[in-house]
């Protein structure tokens, strides 16, 4: 049998190995198969981590260092978010300037001259 056999072979047991459910024989022959070679222990470590970072609650917002250093490697250096006005209905739209701010259907604040809008206004 190749060495690329065997690796699919026991790589077909992942799964229970990392789960604990894995038959004490095959748990020791997949082991001292990992302690040799590095693929199959990228493998399983990867799948390791993988259940790990799955299992983790999530994650409310992304710190603002980790959004800038994705933003600049997906070449989004200039993006930017919009911040949220405190604009209030019957006041004048802070974009135009011409008419006065008030509820769309779905009760977003909007200009009805320039079009302007914010979604969660305050009231």
């Amino acid at each position: 049998m190749s060495s690329a056999q065997h690796c699919q072979e026991l790589l077909g047991n992942i799964s229970d190995y990392v789960d604990g459910s894995l038959r004490q024989t095959l748990c020791d022959e997949l082991e001292k198969h990992l302690a040799d070679c590095q693929n199959c222990r990228v493998v399983v470590n990867t799948l390791r981590k993988t259940i790990e970072l799955y299992q983790q609650p999530a994650v409310d917002s992304v710190p603002a260092m980790v959004k800038e250093r994705l933003f600049f490697r997906l070449s989004l250096a200039d993006f930017s978010f919009p911040a949220p006005t405190s604009a209030q209905v019957g006041e004048l739209c802070p974009n135009c300037a011409e008419a006065e701010l008030d509820y769309d259907e779905m009760l977003n604040l909007r200009c009805p001259v320039c079009g302007w809008s914010e979604a969660g206004c305050s009231t």
